[in-house]
């Protein structure tokens, strides 16, 4: 899938949850799309809308509408299928508020359940029958005859989000992101701050499109620590049980060792398992531990294609650039105040760390925002659930979802299930590695 179809379909879910009033949205984008056709064509041209039912075809009715208003010299609407077959309740006020203008506007045409054959040319035609919610990539017999039509008419062809299947328009006007390579992109304010926040679309999308490939098992996990603290094998195995991943636990404190109901492994098969895991973690370490610190730094050689989950204490060990380059396609979980002595020795800010590694970023702080390896940003919804000792818990479950899916898309769904396990660890008193699998239970069926 188009990675900036991928994120429309995410953003149009939390768009949702957070509340956007869909209406105004609607408004608003009708109104800067036919702002946009009037500075790219003007309005003394005939301008052809061809609607499907659903989304996109919403836009494209409130663009007619307030083309109508700046005085656009004609306008014909085709809709392909009823009005009343659609399922939006949005699509259908639009249409009556179209339809309303009628009446003082006799260059306004308006048609409903039509076929190919009814479309005629204009000047500028404008495609708005499918959106990012299509499923597949073919249309269905009618949609495709409209846009096997239109695509032969010599008329200018404009695309509203994404073009339909089967075509190449002019112009394509995408909303927020890019759907298109060449897409001419607007911002729609009154979703622009929603959509810097991580929600139930990342979630929904991560395991909807992975559902069917991880069947029983979701991947293995190495998780290495020296850690006396036997909760830290508990919450991490538990995080694992959760997303059914395998879980194999080096050690360096020999102690724990002896611990039942742990995949615990010894120094000769590290190498080993360190080469079949899918996710490497990377948990507490001793600093003054010079075989610890040489053996971190020997194994992270080994294979520099691996995936890791580091946390803050790892930049102890490994606080230069070089040391860094091994985590390429991987999580970093920071504290601001742990590398902001590197960032100032560098010269570099938060956003160019994680280019300058390749690693998608977590900082936690004052205000929490993460950082894709390629500059992208989020942030997230409630900063004063992260301290030290909860990034332990966020990293358990950003290593368990890794292991199958892309690191930065991870890393989004892992913020927001750990805010959503942790809210529920607030009402039942269980930890947050037992409230991930309801967590991401709540998430899906959002």
């Amino acid at each position: 899938m188009n990675l900036w179809v991928q994120k429309a379909l995410i953003n149009d879910v939390n768009l949702k949850f957070f509340g956007i009033d869909l209406h105004k949205l609607y408004a608003s984008s009708g109104k800067l799309i036919a702002n946009k056709l009037s500075e790219m064509y003007g309005l003394n041209k005939s301008y052809v809308f061809v609607c499907g039912l659903g989304g996109n075809a919403s836009d494209g009715l409130s663009t007619a509408i307030n083309l109508i208003e700046l005085g656009a010299k004609s306008i014909d609407v085709y809709i392909i299928g009823r009005v009343n077959y659609s399922g939006s309740t949005i699509f259908k006020a639009l249409y009556n508020q179209l339809d309303k203008l009628k009446t003082d506007n006799k260059n306004l045409i308006i048609k409903q359940d039509c076929y190919a054959e009814d479309i005629v040319q204009k000047d500028i035609v404008v495609e708005s029958l499918v959106g990012t919610g299509l499923e597949g990539s073919k249309l269905n017999k009618r949609f495709h005859d409209c846009v096997n039509r239109i695509s032969h008419f010599k008329s200018k062809m404009v695309a509203i989000d994404i073009p339909a299947p089967s075509y190449t328009p002019d112009d394509v006007i995408s909303l927020n992101y890019p759907k298109t390579d060449t897409s001419i992109v607007i911002d729609i304010p009154e979703s622009k701050d929603a959509s810097l926040l991580c929600g139930p679309g990342e979630v929904k999308f991560l395991f909807n499109s992975k559902e069917r490939t991880h069947k029983l098992k979701n991947g293995k996990i190495l998780y290495i620590s020296s850690t006396t603290n036997k909760d830290e094998f508990e919450h991490i195995a538990m995080a694992a049980k959760n997303y059914s991943c395998d879980l194999y636990i080096y050690n360096f404190n020999t102690e724990l060792k002896e611990l039942k109901g742990f995949n615990f492994i010894n120094d000769l098969e590290l190498e080993k398992y360190y080469n079949e895991a899918d996710t490497i973690i990377i948990g507490s370490i001793d600093e003054q531990s010079a075989i610890n610190i040489n053996l971190i730094r020997y194994i992270v050689k080994l294979n520099k294609d691996k995936k890791y989950v580091l946390t803050w204490n790892i930049l102890s060990l490994l606080n230069t650039f070089k040391d860094l380059e091994f985590s390429k396609e991987s999580i970093l979980l920071l504290n601001r105040s742990t590398v902001d002595s590197i960032l100032k020795e560098y010269g570099v800010s938060e956003r160019s760390l994680s280019q300058v590694i390749q690693s998608n970023i977590f900082f936690s702080g004052f205000q929490n925002t993460m950082y894709s390896k390629d500059g992208e940003y989020k942030v997230n919804i409630n900063p004063k659930l992260f301290n030290q000792n909860s990034t332990q818990a966020l990293a358990n479950i950003a290593a368990c979802i890794l292991t199958k899916n892309d690191p930065w898309l991870t890393l989004k769904a892992s913020v927001f299930l750990f805010e959503v396990a942790q809210k529920l660890s607030t009402e039942n008193k269980k930890n947050i590695e037992e409230n991930l699998k309801e967590a991401i239970n709540l998430c899906k069926d959002y």
